[in-house]
């Protein structure tokens, strides 16, 4: 799979809606840069960055809404829930 390979991948022609349930991205790095675009990405993202403060952060930053597909920890993260309705 493109997501585990630390492949390189052209974003702008990647479809994540493409993707199914059991191809979560784990690679942070692309993970953030979908995030960045639209933070409704972060529901594609492996348990393990859906608990990362940088990822959540960023994308709940995007997209307050996006709060919902964080951790149950990072959803009671002040400076994270202060991000998310500030959006």
């Amino acid at each position: 799979s493109l997501m585990n390979e630390g492949v390189e991948i052209e974003l702008d022609h990647f479809q994540f809606s493409d993707l199914t349930h059991d191809e979560l991205i784990v690679d942070k790095a692309i993970l953030l840069e979908a995030v960045k675009r639209d933070g409704e990405q972060l529901r594609c993202g492996s348990d393990e960055l859906r608990d990362d403060p940088d990822v959540v952060l960023t994308a709940v930053t995007k997209k307050g809404e996006a709060l919902r597909h964080a951790s149950k920890r990072l959803r009671s993260e002040r400076k994270i829930v202060l991000a998310a309705v500030m959006d």
